[in-house]
């Protein structure tokens, strides 16, 4: 069965269908720079959580050095979002459980409209009144509320399906605007407009010629 990860499947579910492939280029082009902006961050926020101030100069200090592979900019970048993170969502957190993005790709997924989806939450934590939370570290840009809500739709079928997490135990961390989004419950609108798109992805998917023409 062929894959989606979550965030492509996010954003194509409220895009043209004729700007289908174009979106999906410049995702594909971005990858290497997504990798080099991302994950130095996520792994920054981790180690900040688990080991605490004490550890802070260290940290910021492997964040610049990491991050600087793809350029000055997405340093400056990750140290913004570092310090959102500090500012606005680590007091929210009482205390580190796992982490997971050694896990994501390795247990099953669920599927939507024919397709596995790829992803998952960043961490597991309880927060400061002793509840799990599932979280997801989303730096990125220029997202609109409709996509964010998307990512979240789909982020809840994973933690269902993966860790038999309920709506409320997912956090969205929006790292770009300092957004602290819970998933109360499932939106069956969004859900559905994912679940179109990805039957006719997959329909797509399966003649390259009709993806190239999308």
């Amino acid at each position: 069965m062929k894959k989606i990860p979550v965030f492509v499947l996010s954003k194509l579910a409220f895009a043209d269908v004729l700007e289908w492939n174009s979106i999906q280029r410049q995702l594909d082009s971005e990858k290497r720079g997504r990798f080099w902006f991302y994950h130095p961050l996520r792994r920054a926020i981790v180690r900040r959580i688990v080991e605490g101030e004490p550890a802070r100069q260290d940290i910021l200090q492997e964040l610049v050095r990491s991050a600087g592979k793809c350029g000055a900019a997405c340093v400056e970048y990750s140290l913004r979002a570092f310090d959102t993170f500090e500012s606005v969502f680590l007091r929210k957190i009482g205390s580190f459980s796992a982490d997971l993005m050694k896990r994501n790709g390795s247990s099953s997924s669920p599927t939507i409209g024919g397709l596995v989806l790829e992803g998952g939450p960043h961490i597991e934590i309880m927060d400061r009144r002793g509840k799990r939370r599932f979280v997801y570290l989303h730096p990125s840009r220029d997202w609109s509320v409709e996509e964010k809500l998307a990512f979240c739709e789909l982020l809840l079928l994973i933690v269902k399906h993966k860790y038999g997490a309920e709506a409320p135990e997912l956090w969205f961390f929006d790292l770009s605007e300092g957004e602290l989004i819970v998933c109360r419950q499932s939106r069956s609108t969004i859900r559905k407009r994912c679940e179109r798109t990805a039957q006719m992805l997959r329909v797509l998917m399966e003649d390259p010629e009709n993806l190239s023409a999308a």
